[in-house]
This record gives structure tokens, C-alpha cells and sequence, in this order.
């Protein structure tokens, strides 16, 4: 079984972003990095899910 077909999202809410690696080497043309805020907690989570580096990831954002 995929994980695409064991999990679905229904509604993300306003404090989710889908967040990819970033970009690398575009600061000097005035383009930030952007990507995930914890990039090693990205990686690992696209690596234990059989994702290819740089696939987009949903980045929820937890209040207490």
C-alpha cells in the first residue's frame, strides 16, 4: 500500500503550508531560501515515507 492511498488530508486549516527543500543559490537575485522551517525533520520524514528528496511535505504548525 501506498502512503498517498493511506492518507488523505480533508482540511489543513490556516496554520498548514505544503513546504518543498527550498532554493540554493538564488539569494544574490533577491530570492529567499523558503522551505521548510526544521529542514532535517523534513528529510527524514520524506526519507521514511520512500519520498524523493525534494518532494513537498505538509508542514503543520502546533499551538499550545
Amino acid at each position: 500500500m501506498k502512503l498517498a492511498d493511506a492518507f488523505k488530508v480533508i482540511n489543513a486549516g490556516p496554520l498548514a503550508s505544503l513546504q518543498d527543500a527550498g532554493r540554493f543559490g538564488v539569494r544574490h537575485l533577491g530570492i529567499t531560501q523558503g522551505g521548510a522551517v526544521d529542514l532535517h525533520a523534513w528529510a527524514w520524514g520524506n526519507y521514511l515515507a520512500g519520498n524523493a528528496w525534494g518532494a513537498s511535505a505538509l508542514e503543520v504548525t502546533l499551538v499550545a
